[in-house]
């Protein structure tokens, strides 16, 4: 591969810096309210945020080993850096950020890690429901009940 050619790491790097932005975008329209009494924003937006910096710091990785002559290692379908993955991860991310006002916390989580759960091939049904299971509990707990963020459990905020 040249040294100006794009492989498909530097594109799922991209990928992630535009989810990340997409995701800080959507929950900028949010209350953000503050580190004590945060808003239903201020989580999703921070996330967005981690996710581009996590993307730009890929990219560059990339880009410097692309410099350097290095080829990337061929990709498996299952690999983290995999396109299907990102993919995955940033269509749950985006659902958690669309159905956690309109359906409530249980349901945007639930739809996340369904979606999430995509990316693997070969995937754990019962596993993946009990992550879900009790990232549902742990997430009410903490933000709902502990933290105070107005968002429902179940339905409509």
């Amino acid at each position: 591969m040249g040294q100006g050619a794009v492989n498909k790491r530097q594109i799922a790097a991209l990928v992630v810096v535009l989810g990340g932005v997409g995701f800080a975008a959507l929950a900028h329209g949010y209350p953000q309210g503050s580190l004590l009494r945060p808003g239903p924003g201020f989580l999703p937006f921070n996330i967005g945020i981690l996710f581009a910096a996590l993307g730009v710091a890929i990219l560059i990785e990339e880009i410097r080993a692309a410099r350097r002559g290095g080829e990337p290692a061929p990709e498996s379908p299952d690999e983290p850096g995999s396109l299907r993955a990102v993919l995955a991860i940033s269509a749950g991310m985006i659902a958690l950020a669309l159905l956690l006002e309109r359906g409530g916390f249980i349901p945007a989580m639930a739809a996340m890690f369904v979606i999430v759960g995509m990316a693997e091939r070969g995937r754990n049904w019962a596993a993946l429901a009990i992550s879900c299971l009790l990232m549902a509990v742990f997430g009410t707990v903490l933000f709902i009940w502990l933290l105070g963020v107005p968002v429902a459990v179940l339905g409509a905020s």
